[in-house]
């Protein structure tokens, strides 16, 4: 599995499929504090979710490939990016895996219906989070 250079907090695995899960855990470090979300395919972390209050709120896609760049979500609390964050997983997924490097996730086909399933169950788990931090 890709290192993680922040501790994440009370992480629960929700698997999709074969070589597929969503990590979902909580952060606290000089990127931002709150509820995160990581997408895994093949022990490699294609979509990573950021849900930060304020301007803070990103994504990443294809995180080791474009070198953690971020993509900033709306300004917004963190339950808005929370609910931006399941629409990434639940829709988005097919253009992180097409437009990966490698050839072997390029063609990796994810199960919609479990992928929408997962995001489901990673929102509310997310929220719980907020809630838990006081967000």
């Amino acid at each position: 599995m890709a290192t993680n250079q922040q501790p994440r907090y009370d992480l629960t695995r929700y698997p999709v499929q074969e070589e597929v899960w969503v990590d979902v855990y909580w952060r606290d470090d000089p990127a931002g504090r709150g509820p995160c979300a990581s997408l895994y395919v093949r022990d490699l972390e294609l979509l990573r979710c950021d849900c930060f209050d304020g301007d803070q709120g990103h994504c990443h896609i294809n995180f080791e490939q474009n070198r953690a760049q971020r993509w900033y979500y709306p300004p917004g609390s963190v339950r808005q990016h929370i609910e931006q964050s399941a629409v990434n997983v639940s829709k988005n997924v097919p253009f992180c895996l097409r437009s990966h490097h490698d050839p072997a996730i390029q063609e990796m086909r994810i199960d919609a219906g479990k992928l929408k399933e997962v995001a489901q169950q990673m929102r509310d788990r997310m929220l719980a989070l907020a809630d838990q931090l006081g967000l």
